[in-house]
């Protein structure tokens, strides 16, 4: 709003509002003293030289004060409030003194009516009092309570003055006394119209100024928007020209009336050019898609804005892709008058899509490719290592001289490192896909890391290290993955007794609580090598040392801190080092784990061979890989079957029906898949129960786990074989022989890295090798 218009609004309201119009009666008063003692002195002049100098005085003296008085007090209080709030007490003072000049008109009226023996005299006493009225009557709007207290003091003193003439004449009821007490009330009735009138025409020029102002807002409010409108307009135009995007205008019939500078530059033609054509006749080409001319059609007819993809032709021929964005504009009649098409140009952007859909295609292909390469990898090695490690260790409980024990020491252990290179490749693999799944199960952190200590106790008694534990017993379990846990803790004491040529390695642990959860901290120090300060935040990468002569030094991948790491953030946690070069390192393992009931942790796996009367099937179709298997279990069951490819495992179950199927998933003529099914539907033909079959497998991979328990198998077993699962499967199955307690999408647990050799009888190796093969339900 113009700021002189919306001034002269809030003055408007200001001088118009109870304050406002009070302060004007009282300035207005006070500046009309002078000219009201005009009537006051000719009236005061007339007394003197009709009647008497002395009652002239008199009037003029009872006049003059009380005008005095109230023009005195409205000029203070007019002088006082200026712009304030005007205060009760401020009004109450102004009404007593309009009430006191009243008495003085009225006292000076009552001296002429009663004491000037003329008839005219009365008579110029009513003509003054009514004038007094009249001059009263007409401020009534600016201030009405003391208005109505001097008409009140003026109307009774007319009352007080025809009543008391009337009643002086009661006997005589002269002519005379009638017409005048009828002349006073007709003074009386004019003046009260006269007062009315002007009344009604303040009102009404008060009405004129307001709507003067309303429209004057309302034309500057019409000026500024008809401003605002031309400004967009005219930002609108500018964007329209300069805009790179092309902005075509097309009337009803489809034919051009306007475009931008933008529609030239990506097409090629120009505004002459371009009016007056329809947009197909100059854009489309053979590559253009019919259905999207379609669609453009049939927006068009329905009056619907579009948006689509098409290919067009610019001026020069070249092929370029627009995306077209159409909205009608509706008329007052509600028909389409013109239609806006905005098009950008999409070539670039469809090409790069094209691209990354190529990069995206070989990118799944790789790794497609690496995730073959790696299951193909695990399974061609893991299956001969099983053979490998299940006949040393079997040729170890044989009589052998210490020559050849150490040869087959150095087989078992050469075979274990073997296995736990790929374990870690593997690992590593499904961590950086995401596709690492950890279980949630009770467990003692204390056992934990006593467990660690003793699987590296050998290895450090033989280079005369220290181990020192300071474990506080806690007395709750916590829920999480040992096995993983475990993992980290090996790999962590590992390098920790590796990188250490004498003197301690400390495992500290603590515990602070935090509601239902504790945060753990392990910290595991040593007096090695230590790591330097510009290599410390390089420890975690992949394949990374320390130092170039470390891997020819001490051996190693190094791959263990960063699987520990990258399992230690999946867990929620993570790990953190510190290091002095020559003096030793700090590498502390942070978690955060929930508490669990005290009698949730699960009891330790078996360990000795158990005694049945089970009757097995083996389908293997490696020779070595049965003997393992037919010696670890030859002395735990009744009656072994073996069965050298799928039909035959088929076969041998129809004829035998065994109690237990181990079952290898890669073999001749039919898979152990296959023959899984081939079980699985003779058993619902004749209504047999179900009998359990176990796959075992070279493939590491939850996928395979997956397929295994999607054909029917009860659970997954990754080679090579574990002789604790092996005993605790053999249990379970003969404490419940009519139903397996595995059921359909649960695995059996591998037990966790470092847990237990790579092996399937015992060994004193202090090695660190191993891992834990995820079940295909976690």
């Amino acid at each position: 709003m113009n700021p002189a218009i919306s001034q002269e609004i809030g003055q408007f309201m200001a001088r118009n509002s109870r304050d406002g119009l009070f302060l004007r009666y009282a300035r207005g008063r006070a500046r009309g003293f002078l000219m009201r003692q005009t009537m006051t002195l000719i009236g005061a002049l007339s007394i003197a030289g009709l009647s008497s100098v002395w009652l002239g005085g008199v009037a003029a003296g009872l006049a003059l004060l009380g005008e005095a008085i109230d023009c005195t007090v409205l000029y203070l209080i007019s002088r006082r409030y200026t712009q304030a709030h005007v205060p009760t007490a401020a009004r109450v003072c102004a009404a007593v003194s309009g009430l006191v000049q009243a008495m003085t008109i009225a006292a000076c009226v009552m001296i002429c009516w009663r004491l000037i023996p003329l008839q005219g005299a009365q008579f110029f006493a009513a003509a003054f009092l009514m004038s007094a009225s009249i001059n009263a009557g007409l401020v009534r709007r600016y201030f009405p309570f003391g208005t109505g207290l001097r008409l009140t003091a003026y109307g009774v003193t007319c009352l007080v003055m025809l009543l008391s003439d009337i009643r002086s004449d009661a006997y005589h009821l002269r002519a005379e006394s009638w017409f005048l007490f009828i002349s006073v009330l007709i003074m009386a009735y004019t003046a009260t119209l006269f007062v009315r009138a002007v009344e009604r025409g303040q009102t009404e020029r008060l009405r004129f100024e307001q709507a003067l102002l309303q429209e004057s807002m309302a034309l500057d409010g019409a000026r500024i928007a008809a401003a605002d409108a031309a400004h967009k307009a005219e930002r609108l135009a500018l964007v329209a020209r300069h805009a790179t995007d092309s902005i075509v205008f097309t009337a009803p019939d489809g034919r051009i009336e306007w475009v931008n500078e933008g529609f030239t530059r990506v097409t090629g033609y120009s505004f002459d050019e371009a009016v007056g054509q329809n947009p197909g006749d100059l854009l489309n080409s053979d590559a253009t898609d019919f259905d999207a001319l379609t669609a453009l059609s049939e927006a068009r007819e329905q009056c619907k804005p579009v948006r689509l993809e098409v290919q067009n032709r610019t001026k020069s021929g070249r092929v370029i892709w627009v995306d077209v964005s159409m909205s009608p504009v509706l008329g007052a009649d509600g028909k389409p008058s013109l239609f806006i098409a905005v098009e950008r140009d999409i070539t670039e952007a469809k090409a790069h899509a094209i691209e990354l859909a190529e990069a995206r295609i070989a990118a799944e292909a790789a790794a497609r490719a690496k995730s073959q390469f790696l299951a193909t990898m695990s399974h061609e090695i893991r299956t001969p290592m099983n053979g490998v490690i299940g006949v040393a260790e079997l040729l170890e409980e044989t009589p052998l001289d210490v020559v050849q024990r150490q040869y087959v020491s150095t087989v078992v252990d050469s075979s274990r490192a073997l296995l736990t290179i790929i374990n870690d490749v593997l690992d590593l693999s499904k961590l950086q896909a995401g596709k690492f799944d950890l279980v949630s199960e009770p467990f003692s952190i204390h056992e934990a890391v006593a467990r660690a200590l003793d699987l590296l106790r050998p290895t450090a008694l033989k280079k005369a290290i220290v181990l020192q534990a300071e474990l506080p017993d806690l007395q709750y379990p916590y829920l999480g993955d040992a096995g993983r846990l475990r993992q980290i803790l090996l790999n962590l004491l590992g390098n920790a007794v590796k990188f250490t040529a004498a003197g301690r390695v400390k495992v500290t642990l603590s515990a602070t609580s935090e509601g239902t959860c504790d945060r753990l901290r392990i910290a595991i120090a040593d007096s090695g090598i230590g790591i330097a300060p510009d290599r410390i935040g390089h420890v975690f990468d992949s394949f990374a040392q320390a130092d170039t002569t470390i891997s020819r030094q001490f051996g190693g991948t190094g791959l263990g801190l960063t699987i520990s790491r990258l399992l230690a953030q999946q867990m929620g946690g993570d790990i953190e080092v510190e290091s002095e070069l020559g003096v030793g390192s700090v590498f502390t393992l942070v978690l955060r784990l929930p508490r669990a009931p005290e009698s949730a942790v699960a009891a330790p796996k078996l360990q000795r061979a158990p005694q049945t009367n089970l009757r097995l099937l083996v389908a293997e179709d490696n020779r070595t890989n049965m003997l393992v298997t037919r010696k670890l279990l030859e002395r735990s069951v009744a009656t072994i079957a073996e069965a050298e490819n799928g039909k035959l495992a088929v076969a041998s179950y129809m004829r035998a029906q065994p109690d237990l199927v181990l079952m290898d998933v890669s073999m001749p003529e039919m898979h152990g898949q296959d023959a899984t099914r081939e079980i699985r539907r003779y058993e619902a033909a004749n209504g047999l129960p179900r009998c359990p079959i176990v796959a075992l497998t070279a493939y590491a991979a939850a996928e395979e786990a997956d397929l295994c328990i999607a054909a029917g198998m009860d659970a997954v077993l990754t080679k090579p074989l574990i002789r604790a699962e092996l005993y605790a499967l053999l249990e379970r199955t003969a404490a419940a022989r009519d139903r397996f307690d595995a059921p359909p999408l649960h695995g059996l647990d591998r037990s966790p890295k470092g847990e237990q050799p790579w092996s399937i009888l015992p060994h004193a190796s202090g090695t660190i090798s191993g891992k834990s093969t995820r079940s295909s339900a976690r």
